[in-house]
């Protein structure tokens, strides 16, 4: 795997891009807008590779 060294636990720049590109798509092949609800709904739909997932989760 790769390293990032210039990301830290608890960042969610990946994540938030992850969910962008997704929900972007999901518009694109409705033909929906884009707004908040599509966006959770990618955020549902496809959750993110760990190897990508720096988020802070609980436990």
């Amino acid at each position: 795997g790769h390293e990032y060294a210039d990301i830290r636990e608890g960042e969610t720049e990946l994540t938030d891009l992850w969910f962008e590109l997704w929900a972007r798509r999901m518009a694109a092949e409705s033909g929906q807008p884009l707004d908040d609800a599509l966006r959770a709904a990618a955020e549902q739909r496809y959750p993110p590779p760990q190897s990508i997932d720096y988020r802070m989760k609980l436990a």
